[in-house]
């Protein structure tokens, strides 16, 4: 037997083997890097797919405002706002918005708060004494607090919230506003609370608090008031003077009376930004739907309000 004409065979199937494993492992880390390609790319997309209302928030930034009313009731926002003209750069002051109310009242926003006290620091010298120069304070994110098997004091539950919770600083604001039976499940509470922006965004993250010996669940509670009267918002039935209106149908009845068929649906809201404003909407909801256009534009009025990144002042 040629023993080196067998060693030669055998060390070219070993150098055969190793070229097929090299191949292999070749192939392997190329579908590694494939592979770590795609999950990455699919624990992105599921991220924002899972993306929160709060997240969203993060990068919200609220805009200071100055409110100027005018001491004289009747005068008209026109004029208030010839008056802001003639006195004050809206550049230099880094006005960023203005809005008109009631009243001749203009609201003046601006870049941050040093612009804001800034403009009423000028405004107050230049309108002199004939103005009423104010800055609001923001308004906190508020919760809502659902699976409370006792009813618990508002200082109490703040306590059991901040001892229970170790994911909230601190420094946490907590203020628990208002707490109530809970109409669609007896012998529950459910409570509502505002809080600084961070607790804000953490709470909505983890969706639930612990309090006491409950898991609560945790929902965003940005509303918007409306009248049970007139269906119009930002006021209450009892300070009502429009006249009654349908929710169901826009007639000028209550919804007790309604007979209006389902075909006849009508929102009244949206029916009168159709009407006066000329928008091209969907009125074919009652004034209640929670996707009626008109109320949600009431909602991102609220949230514009809203100062979802700070702190409250004191």
């Amino acid at each position: 037997m040629n023993w080196d004409r067998v060693m030669e065979s055998q060390h070219e199937k070993l150098m055969n083997h190793e070229k097929l494993l090299k191949d292999t492992l070749d192939q392997v880390n190329t579908q590694n890097v494939s592979i770590s390609k795609d999950l990455a790319q699919v624990l992105q997309t599921q991220s924002e797919v899972k993306l929160t209302y709060a997240d969203k928030l993060k990068q919200k930034t609220y805009d200071p405002v100055i409110i100027v009313k005018p001491k004289d009731a009747n005068q008209p926002s026109k004029q208030t706002f010839t008056t802001l003209k003639e006195n004050i750069d809206p550049i230099i002051r880094e006005v960023t918005g203005m809005k008109t109310l009631r009243r001749g009242t203009i609201v003046v926003e601006c870049k941050n708060k040093e612009a804001a006290a800034k403009l009423k620091e000028e405004a107050e010298t230049k309108l002199g004494s004939d103005y009423i120069l104010s800055l609001p304070k923001p308004k906190m994110p508020k919760i809502k607090i659902v699976g409370l098997n006792d009813k618990i004091g508002s200082t109490q539950m703040k306590e059991m919230i901040l001892a229970q919770n170790q994911f909230l600083d601190e420094a946490a604001y907590i203020n628990v506003v208002h707490i109530t039976e809970d109409k669609r499940n007896p012998n529950r509470y459910l409570a509502y609370a505002e809080v600084d922006g961070n607790s804000y965004r953490k709470i909505l993250s983890e969706q639930k608090l612990n309090i006491g010996w409950d898991r609560c669940r945790i929902y965003d509670a940005v509303t918007t008031r409306r009248c049970y009267k007139c269906n119009g918002f930002g006021h209450k039935a009892t300070d009502c003077s429009k006249t009654t209106t349908c929710p169901k149908c826009a007639g000028d009845h209550d919804l007790a009376s309604c007979k209006a068929s389902d075909a006849e649906i009508k929102c009244s809201n949206c029916a009168n930004a159709v009407e006066k404003l000329k928008m091209k909407l969907d009125v074919q909801h009652p004034a209640w739907s929670v996707d009626c256009p008109v109320y949600k534009k009431r909602l991102d009025q609220e949230r514009s309000r809203i100062d979802f990144l700070g702190h409250p002042q004191h």
